[in-house]
């Protein structure tokens, strides 16, 4: 499993360095990063190959420059990805045009569709992105990782409409991918917290919500992770009738979510559910 540090380098927690540009400039910038990124890989081992070759015979590999040109398409994706955390709509301009411009490989075009899948759900387009992950899932051959993403806008989906069998189901699918892979140890966590969030408030049992939401905040790293613990506790003092402490928290939401779901979830319940003379606050929802 990557330690800490490594993963703070592939998934950049700060505000993304696209967040200024345009979609266009930023998918101009992204494709630029990326051929950049591939001719530094093939110098690099082109410079290893001709200086191991006389000590190492004609077999040597070279991990450590597969390596890091891995680590270096990771960041790449992250720090374009962030665009997201703010500006869902100008993500999606970006990678459609990502998308006309580049095919790829199979799993580069899966790791498109699935951020599309992901704006189109931050945009409140729940059908357009499971006809992504469908596709994703039948014609792209996903790796575990992006699976395991393809759940988590699944279950999204599922808990949207109010399906808790299909997100039960969900969980289960996790589960069964994480079996097959530790490198996603954390990323899961934070998909089966967010699932597991879910299924308890539906059930009412509070001391699995607060369970579910500590989780998520020791694994969020990215700023759509950090607030969704902070949402989840919104819900959670709200179906506890603790109204104050929910509006308190949802207006929290709204005021640093940017143009995510979660702000805009969070504006209308603020606007449906205004504050009221002398209203009783209790601490039971804290989390």
């Amino acid at each position: 499993m990557a330690s800490g540090w490594l993963t703070r380098l592939m998934v950049p927690s700060g505000e993304s360095r696209y967040a200024g540009l345009t979609a266009r400039q930023a998918a101009g910038r992204f494709l630029g990063r990326r051929r950049l990124t591939v001719a530094a890989y093939v110098v690099a081992v082109l410079v290893l190959a001709f200086s191991c070759r006389a000590w190492a015979g004609p077999d040597i590999e070279h991990p450590g420059a597969i390596a890091l040109f891995a680590l270096l398409l990771i960041r790449d994706i992250s720090g374009f990805y962030g665009i997201l955390h703010t500006d869902p709509q100008k993500m999606l301009d970006a990678i459609s045009i990502v998308m006309e411009r580049r095919k790829g490989r199979k799993w580069a075009q899966a790791t498109y569709a699935i951020i599309y899948a992901q704006c189109s759900q931050q945009l409140g387009r729940d059908d357009v992105a499971l006809q992504w992950v469908d596709h994703a899932e039948r014609d792209l051959r996903p790796r575990t990782a992006q699976r395991v993403l393809c759940c988590n806008v699944r279950a999204n989906a599922a808990r949207h409409s109010g399906d808790y069998e299909e997100l039960a189901r969900m969980r289960g699918q996790v589960e069964a991918l994480l079996q097959t892979s530790r490198a996603m140890a954390k990323a899961g966590a934070l998909v089966l917290a967010g699932i597991d969030f879910g299924l308890a408030l539906e059930a009412g049992d509070w001391e699995r919500c607060n369970e579910a939401i500590g989780t998520m905040r020791e694994a969020a790293i990215t700023p759509i992770q950090r607030l969704s613990p902070d949402v989840e506790a919104a819900r959670l003092a709200a179906a506890q009738g603790d109204l104050a402490l929910a509006r308190e928290r949802f207006a929290s939401v709204a005021a640093r979510g940017g143009g995510i779901r979660a702000a805009r979830d969070a504006a209308a319940w603020l606007a449906a559910h205004p504050a009221e003379a002398r209203e009783p606050a209790t601490s039971a929802g804290r989390a």
